[in-house]
């Protein structure tokens, strides 16, 4: 008898815990922030610099400049943020990179890229804001207009929806780059941080749902 009653005991809390298990995985609103870019460090991502001599240059020092010498990183460990400094000499990118995953989740929660940046140059030439999913396969965002008209000098927090990507090319399941910035003009941009962020759509600076 003590045996038996023993055995559904154990039946019963492994039953509660698939069922809240299967809840928690069901319930979009229980998701993290993921973070790519936190007080200027780059979480689990990797960060590289790109233009026509080599589109994939590691960054990994404090001060790193692309192969055609079309953009400049400088990290900086007191203030805690990253500043790019393109030079108008032809298309150059920076980006953060990783293993592919899959965002359907973050997708479903509404979710948006929130920035807290600081332009120091407004860029002269088109910006694109890009998430890939693996070579060609993207989506793309024109961010000129925002860059050019948000105060200069000042750190700012600004967002845009995600489905400006999902809905525009993006394979939401297969997101290899969350981040990647890209202009052939004159440009400077600070970065301190930068994160998914779930039910963050409605307040987004930029939307597109």
């Amino acid at each position: 008898m003590g045996n038996l009653l023993l055995s559904f005991v154990v039946l019963l809390l492994v039953t509660q815990s698939l069922v809240a298990e299967e809840v928690h995985q069901g319930d979009s609103s229980v998701i993290d922030d993921l973070v790519i870019l936190e007080a200027g460090k780059a979480s689990n991502f990797q960060s590289f610099l790109g233009d026509k001599k080599n589109w994939r240059l590691e960054a990994t020092a404090l001060e790193t400049v692309s192969a055609s010498k079309r953009i400049k990183l400088v990290r900086n460990e007191v203030e805690n943020d990253y500043t790019l400094n393109w030079k108008g000499r032809g298309e150059g990118q920076f980006y953060l990179a990783s293993l592919a995953q899959d965002l359907s989740q973050y997708d479903d929660a509404d979710s948006a890229l929130v920035m807290t940046l600081r332009v120091n140059q407004p860029p002269k030439k088109q910006v694109v804001l890009r998430m890939g999913c693996g070579y060609p396969c993207a989506g793309n965002a024109d961010l000129t207009r925002l860059f050019q008209s948000v105060p200069a000098d000042q750190w700012l927090k600004v967002s845009i929806d995600l489905a400006c990507f999902s809905s525009r090319g993006l394979n939401i399941s297969q997101v290899d780059t969350p981040f990647l910035l890209l202009t052939s003009g004159k440009f400077s941009l600070s970065l301190a941080d930068i994160r998914l962020v779930p039910h963050a759509q409605d307040s987004a600076t930029i939307k597109c749902s």
